[in-house]
């Protein structure tokens, strides 16, 4: 596969671009590969990864709720608003919220972990969908 989206760059109409999202791709795959690697080798824990990865996730939430409230981020076509937080595109932040929702309904609803009130957790779950909606991605509603 990287030998082929290097190629691509040879042909490409903006080869410049091609190189650099190539390199983006690449990117996420050997972050990838070194959690994987560094889970295996017991350098860093699963609940430190995850610790991580919550924490990381807590400016692009907050920028979100602040795009929410204010009525600012994406305007396209004729949808005014869609919330981005601190990322790129509202699709990608869609799909980070997503990934949220994935961790809630695990931590909250399968393995039942993560132990407080029925009534922050349902808070959480709701506000975190309310986000989601608003991002007006059709394909993480999906």
């Amino acid at each position: 596969m990287s030998i082929v989206t290097l190629l691509s760059t040879l042909y490409s109409v903006e080869p410049l671009t091609s190189l650099i999202e190539s390199l983006k791709l690449f990117n996420i795959f050997f972050l990838f590969i070194a959690g994987y690697i560094l889970i295996k080798a017991e350098k860093i824990s699963l609940k430190e990864m995850i610790f991580t990865t919550l924490l990381s996730a807590c400016v692009p939430i907050l920028v979100g709720l602040y795009q929410l409230v204010t009525g600012t981020g994406l305007t396209t076509d004729d949808v005014h608003g869609r919330i981005l937080g601190t990322l790129a595109h509202p699709n990608v932040f869609a799909f980070l919220v997503l990934w949220l929702l994935f961790f809630y309904v695990q931590f909250t609803h399968i393995t039942q972990e993560y132990r407080s009130s029925k009534r922050f957790q349902h808070i959480l779950g709701a506000f975190l969908f309310l986000l989601l909606l608003f991002t007006y991605t059709r394909a993480a509603l999906l």
